[in-house]
């Protein structure tokens, strides 16, 4: 009997710990379970906050134009301003800002632009940006802007010069392009170039010149350079020969001369002739004397395309003398 007790008391004690047990494990269900339902809100609600703020990439600025001194672009979907590059990331570089419209007026840019410059336009808002537009250029011609490749901008050389060894000019393109024969052409930056490195020996040498702004060619055209004996000279117009000095000792004339000149031209009476040679004798030529007054008259020439002022002598041919 105290067997059958203890028995019983054992299996109620069992039934007791296994229903705590069951408890337990339900009730610890339930914690998970709602502690898993509370985060799957919570990230939610942060997925859904984020997705509403996340950086974004607006679309690119088209259609930038220009019409009557303000640069216009076609708006872009949510963008609420947008940033206007002007030039270069150095000196030149300004930005303006324009807020809830599509159009610049230039003339607002701190300076005028009378150069080739380039654009480019960013549309933004406040988690957003678009990728830089496509460059265009603006250029400012007599008070009126223009884009730069349809405009009537013309490229320019002027003030043509020879100073020593050196070949200079004045231009408003960026870069040059230089052609001396059948050489290769040469493409360079600045305004001069030194003569020795381009020509050599005593010659009329022609070089072609083209000019570049960005993308632009102006025409091609010609100038022509004489070197001789080491020195350099300009061919256009403005070249001069120096006149030469004569100097009378008996019946031997001399010549000095200086500067370019390869032979001279000679007159006495009515006789003409050339020679390189700095005297020649009067006699040589008496055949073309009379004893009447005549004039001797001698001009420097280099090729016999270029001659200076004569110089002169006034003479009487009296019994040989």
């Amino acid at each position: 009997m105290k067997k059958i007790f203890k028995i019983s008391l054992l299996l109620v004690a069992t039934l007791l710990s296994a229903c705590r047990s069951s408890s337990s494990s339900e009730h610890s269900e339930k914690l998970v379970s709602s502690s898993s339902e509370k985060t799957s809100e919570v990230t939610s609600s942060s997925s859904e906050s984020s997705s509403s703020t996340a950086f974004r990439i607006l679309d690119t600025v088209k259609n930038i134009r220009i019409e009557n001194n303000y640069l216009m672009w076609d708006a872009v979907t949510e963008a609420t301003y947008y940033n206007v590059m002007v030039g270069s990331t150095g000196a030149e570089y300004e930005r303006k800002t324009v807020y809830d419209a599509h159009e610049l007026d230039l003339m607002t840019l701190s300076k005028v632009y009378t150069c080739a410059t380039v654009v480019t336009i960013t549309a933004h808002n406040s988690h957003a940006i678009s990728v830089p537009s496509d460059a265009f250029t603006i250029i400012c011609i007599d008070g009126v802007y223009y884009e730069f490749y349809s405009s009537p901008f013309e490229i320019t050389y002027t003030n043509f010069k020879v100073t020593d060894y050196e070949l200079s000019w004045e231009t408003n393109a960026n870069f040059t392009e230089i052609k001396v024969g059948s050489d290769d052409p040469r493409v360079i930056p600045q305004t001069y170039i030194s003569l020795p490195d381009y020509i050599s020996g005593n010659a009329i040498h022609e070089f072609t010149f083209k000019g570049r702004v960005l993308l632009k060619e102006g025409p091609s055209f010609t100038i022509k350079v004489i070197s001789h004996n080491l020195k350099y000279y300009l061919y256009d117009d403005n070249l001069k020969l120096e006149t030469p000095t004569l100097v009378r000792d008996d019946n031997i004339v001399g010549i000095i001369a200086s500067g370019l000149y390869n032979n001279f031209a000679v007159t006495i009476g009515s006789h003409s002739f050339t020679t390189t040679a700095s005297n020649f004798d009067l006699l040589d030529y008496a055949e073309y004397m009379t004893s009447e007054a005549f004039t001797v008259s001698v001009r420097a020439a280099y090729d016999n395309i270029l001659y200076s002022e004569a110089a002169t002598l006034n003479l009487v041919y009296i019994d040989g003398v």
